[in-house]
């Protein structure tokens, strides 16, 4: 959040928000955990704001040029505030709270629906079970420092993103592609998939490469192949991982690194969930 900060409010408010963070490109997570009073304005964004706390208690007046609201804020509810336009938040909070900030640029939403852009209206604030969940899961994700992978948060931001534009924008999503498109797209995408499976290719490698946004292309992958790009990704590693594990000598550590798992650990957890056994009980099976 101290990108939009002036130089007096980023100073007064770094401690509040500097507390677990993860930044990447097209997206800012933060998650405080320390309350207090707080007097906040910004004559615009860059980014559009999503805000959600995880315990009710903190009082809060939110004021923007054609919308105010004022009261204690319930867990769950939702503050998404668009990009470019001016707010002023006054707040009473306890000591200790636990609210998820997630900042996104607008590129991401357009990235998302297919290049379009996507206009984002002044919202109340609202409640939406299905937007706190993946919010949740990407906050997790990253903040653990147990990520599961880069396409795997790739994709439960895109969903968000998806989410966000089906609930607030201003604007109408593209009309779905019609007609047999995707034997050609999903093939292209399994390609690039396999193509370095220690590698974890970005969303936009495999929406330039198919031209489809990311939802046309999960619906048109799942509809062929049964999984998600996902699913059939970490089957792809796997399979590889096992078959490592019967024609080389090569450490556990190592063929995690060389089919794109984290670590031993994560390799074994999902090799046990997917074969049924250890990668240690698989290898001892060509003795």
């Amino acid at each position: 959040m101290e990108t939009y900060l002036t130089m007096v409010e980023r100073e007064r408010h770094r401690f509040r928000l500097s507390e677990l963070t993860f930044s990447a490109p097209n997206y800012t997570i933060t998650r405080l955990i320390r309350g207090g009073n707080f007097d906040l304005r910004t004559a615009g964004l860059d980014t559009h704001l999503l805000c959600i706390p995880f315990v009710s208690g903190t009082r809060l007046i939110y004021r923007q040029p054609t919308l105010l609201q004022e009261g204690v804020i319930p867990s769950g509810q939702i503050t998404l505030h668009p990009a470019g336009h001016p707010a002023h938040w006054t707040a009473e909070a306890p000591d200790r709270v636990d609210t998820l900030n997630i900042m996104l640029r607008p590129a991401c939403l357009n990235q998302a629906m297919g290049h379009h852009r996507v206009d984002l209206r002044p919202t109340r604030w609202f409640q939406d079970p299905s937007l706190v969940r993946l919010a949740a899961i990407l906050a997790d994700d990253v903040l653990t420092e147990t990520p599961e992978g880069d396409l795997f948060r790739e994709c439960v931001l895109n969903a968000l993103a998806v989410r966000i534009v089906q609930v607030c924008s201003a604007t109408s999503p593209p009309p779905a592609t019609e007609g047999k498109r995707g034997r050609v797209e999903v093939r292209r995408a399994k390609e690039i998939l396999r193509s370095d499976l220690g590698r974890n290719p970005t969303i936009a490698a495999l929406t330039d490469a198919t031209c489809l946004s990311y939802p046309q292309l999960e619906r048109l992958f799942r509809a062929e192949t049964g999984e998600s790009l996902t699913a059939y990704q970490r089957r792809l590693r796997l399979e590889r991982a096992r078959d490592l594990l019967l024609r080389t000598e090569e450490p556990l550590s190592v063929i995690a690194s060389l089919t794109g798992f984290c670590d031993q650990s994560h390799l074994t957890r999902h090799f046990r969930r997917h074969f049924g056994m250890t990668p240690g009980q698989c290898r001892r099976q060509r003795r």
